[in-house]
């Protein structure tokens, strides 16, 4: 142990005499380490860290699926009874249904995302509240008292954290309801929920085609996965066999709650995390160069203590204790860049990544930090150290002023040729994930997004019911149109690019038998006011727009999206035709003719190709959530209060969300995309930045070590320019090396990436090509100065030297 101290405290002196070694070897490795902490600092936080529900593995999501499809849906509420009733894997399984509600309490009313629940809801998450309790068995029943249980968030923001508003009652849609519980700060689940009501089910009164529920279930002690699933495919067999037109083609599929919450998210994290490490690899083979250099420069110390009888198991010990020292300075120094850079990820990050946070230097983080620490030692320093105490000292001590040791060379080259292919990686990566995203951004969604706001209204219930929503829309759209700067405005049940909350139906055609693909099908239905389309900027193919006449008392029509139509009716006219949808909203016609013709949008996202959808006038399907859509002709933030402030003019009782415009939501909708392609790219950069640095550190010393040979090859006539080709011929040879070695690696691993992709192969040769000429433009330049510096080597002092 004396020993081993000794060897620190002389090699905590050798790095003090190199300052200026010592700072830029700690630096590179701190930022290696410190980037692959700061992502995995995410990926703990996402994926790592366990659910915080006791026994999370055994919770599971229950979706009723289209066979042929494997799509997840809801599921209706009769076959949930059914499903009860049945089932024997599960301890318990609730139903959850998502909603948004209008909570007034002191004269103050706000809208808030929450969802109504079976009374075994908490049990079955395994959680209770904090204050007060959770639901009674039988307060989910039709006709029982309004209870809720709110949010620690809410209980802090609405009701400053005093405990004696448990028991209050307030307002929840115009009807009084007691609070008897606040929940855990951590718990908000589904996403982000403020409140929990009891889901009072009335299944008589339910359609078993209306699918809305979405279900969770705990399995019971001592059966799995596999078994649950099995049971539930046959309880969907003999639902499909008892009620075979809602059911036919239907199953039941179960996925756990870990993969429901961040499965989406394992992949882009993973390709995270392996490109920081490829980072940190780059670091290391750069310093690792350094101390081969620094070693060279050693190399007599080195002869002098081995031949004065210091064995090299000792010397290297010694040298080693350096790389140790180097290490553990880098992997502190990257710690605490990592959690610093960790938070500022969480920030940055957009906000459908859950659970981040739950961000926490934890146990796992500093582990991960010390194995990345040992890394470092092992890539970086045990190799240098192992060359250098293992030099003949008598071939040192012989060796005059010559040319650089064709030893020192080869020490070196891999080093070199192993940093340029980690960079030809993640330039990879990052130019696919580049292109993608640029790609993504050129989709055209299919309407027109410049000058468009966007504001959601949502009637309250109690006091609106939905033939009242309809003089409520047209009063508003009179008032917003006379707004100065606006040209014309709409409403739309489902905007585009919401990504979620769509109503879908299914379609047949009056006298057709679909086929087999399009039974079933789910078709985006979509209620809106006269002049939608224009507002939008979606173009009318053919027929003509809804009219204020299209009402309750007029036969049911409906406008068609254009791959609706190329799908239900190829190579026909599909004007005129009439079609019957399976939704049974209000007084709402079931069966309706088809009027116009429309281009396809994006409804949910950019990434997703256009789906079949259906215009229903608002007029005959009066839905209360709405939102607002305006088009202006100047900055259509301008008009944000203005219009809320009409809304206002209208109706206080009506809660109001923040206006926003159509682009900032496009931007919104691409955002995971974009953090993974930034960081990727800012990984990318900085390994291309220590690469170039590496290539520009081994030739300034190889010229510096070869002075004496360059000074006698331009003695004996050699030119300037073959000087200097002797010179690149060295990076441009481990260039091309590493790139062949980058683009093969990258070509195994380049369906990792697919998945990440839009638009653009993981195999694209235009990729491969800018990224191969990049890197050799990034180690010429980083070539220039050294080759130039040998260049101007004055022969007749090499001369005199000899």
């Amino acid at each position: 142990m004396t020993g081993f101290l000794d060897d620190l405290r002389q090699a905590w002196k050798a790095l003090c005499r190199a300052p200026g070694f010592t700072s830029f070897a700690v630096l590179v490795l701190a930022l290696g380490v410190g980037t692959s902490v700061a992502i995995f600092s995410v990926v703990n936080a996402v994926l790592l860290r366990p659910l915080p529900f006791p026994d999370p593995d055994r919770l599971a999501m229950v979706y009723a699926t289209a066979l042929e499809k494997q799509e997840r849906r809801p599921v209706s509420p009769l076959n949930y009874v059914d499903v009860l009733a049945r089932q024997h894997s599960f301890s318990g399984l609730s139903a959850i249904v998502e909603r948004t509600a209008t909570l007034s309490a002191g004269g103050d009313s706000v809208e808030l995302a929450g969802c109504s629940v079976t009374a075994d809801f908490f049990a079955v998450m395994g959680v209770a509240p904090d204050l007060g309790r959770g639901f009674l068995p039988g307060e989910d029943r039709p006709g029982g008292d309004l209870v809720i249980v709110l949010s620690r968030g809410l209980w802090q923001r609405k009701f400053g954290a005093d405990p004696g508003a448990v028991g209050r009652t307030v307002s929840l849609n115009g009807k009084p309801a007691t609070i008897i519980g606040v929940m855990p700060g951590w718990f908000d689940f589904p996403f982000q929920s403020n409140f929990w009501r009891p889901l009072q089910l009335a299944p008589a009164e339910e359609s078993r085609g209306s699918n809305n529920l979405t279900l969770i279930g705990r399995l019971a002690p001592g059966l799995d996965l596999g078994r649950g699933q099995r049971e539930m495919t046959l309880i969907a067999r003999r639902l499909e066999q008892a009620y075979p037109d809602p059911n036919k083609g239907r199953g039941l599929v179960l996925v756990p709650l870990r993969e429901q919450l961040v499965g989406k998210f394992q992949r882009g994290l993973a390709v995270l995390l392996g490109a920081a490490c490829l980072v940190l690899l780059v670091a290391c083979s750069n310093v690792a160069s350094l101390l081969v250099v620094r070693g060279m420069g050693r190399e007599k110390e080195v002869a002098l203590r081995t031949a004065l009888g210091a064995t090299w198991p000792r010397v290297a010990r010694q040298l080693l204790a350096e790389s140790t020292l180097l290490a553990a300075m880098a992997g502190g120094g990257g710690l605490l860049l990592g959690i610093w850079g960790g938070r500022l990820l969480a920030a940055a990050a957009p906000e459908e990544i859950p659970r981040l946070g739950e961000m926490r230097a934890d146990y796992r983080v500093c582990i991960f930090a010390l194995l990345l620490s040992c890394l470092t030692l092992l890539v970086s320093g045990v190799a240098p150290a192992l060359r250098a105490a293992r030099a003949d000292p008598q071939r040192v001590l012989n060796r005059g002023r010559g040319g650089l040791a064709a030893g020192g060379r080869a020490g070196r080259q891999p080093l070199v040729v192993a940093e340029l292919a980690l960079t030809v990686m993640l330039l990879l990566g990052a130019g696919l994930l580049m292109k993608s995203f640029l790609l993504l951004m050129r989709v055209e969604p299919g309407f027109t997004i410049a000058r468009l706001a966007t504001l959601d209204i949502s009637l309250p219930a109690w006091k609106y019911r939905p033939s009242q929503s309809i003089g409520f829309y047209s009063r508003l759209l009179e008032r917003v149109v006379s707004l100065p700067g606006v040209r014309s405005a709409a409403a739309t049940m489902s905007r585009p690019l919401r990504g979620a909350n769509h109503w879908g139906t299914s379609l047949t055609i009056e006298g057709r038998t679909l086929p087999v693909p399009l039974r079933g099908l789910n078709v985006i239905m979509n209620p809106v006011t006269p002049g939608y389309f224009r507002t939008m900027g979606i173009p009318l193919l053919a027929g003509r727009d809804f009219a204020e006449r299209d009402d309750l008392s007029t036969p049911g029509v409906v406008i068609v999206s254009l791959r609706l139509a190329r799908l239900y009716f190829p190579r026909q006219n599909p004007i005129g035709k009439v079609i019957t949808h399976d939704l049974d909203y209000g007084p709402a016609a079931t069966t309706r003719t088809i009027v116009g013709v429309v281009g396809d949008v994006r409804q949910k996202a950019l990434a997703l190709h256009e789906e079949p959808v259906i215009y229903v006038p608002h007029r005959q399907v009066p839905y209360p959530l709405m939102s607002l859509v305006v088009r202006t002709s100047g900055e259509p933030l301008g008009l944000s209060e203005p219009l809320r402030q009409t809304v206002r003019d209208l109706d206080t009782d009506v809660p109001l969300t923040a206006v926003t415009t159509m682009e900032s939501i496009r931007n919104g909708s691409v955002g995971e995309p974009r953090f993974y392609m930034a960081l990727s790219a800012v990984f990318a950069v900085l390994a291309l930045i220590l690469a170039a640095v590496g290539v520009y550190g081994v030739l300034s010393q190889t010229v510096a070590r070869r002075g004496h040979e360059i000074g006698v090859r331009m003695a004996l006539g050699a030119r300037r320019g073959q000087v200097a080709a002797l010179i690149l011929r060295q990076s441009v040879t481990a260039a091309a090396i590493g790139c062949v070695l980058g683009l093969g690696a990258a070509l195994l691993l380049g369906e990792v990436l697919a998945k990440l992709l839009y638009g653009t192969a993981a195999r694209d040769p235009l990729t491969y090509i800018a990224v191969t000429l990049l890197l050799l433009a990034a180690v010429l330049a980083a070539s220039y100065l050294p080759a130039r510096r040998a260049t101007r080597v004055d022969p007749g002092i090499s001369l005199r030297c000899e």
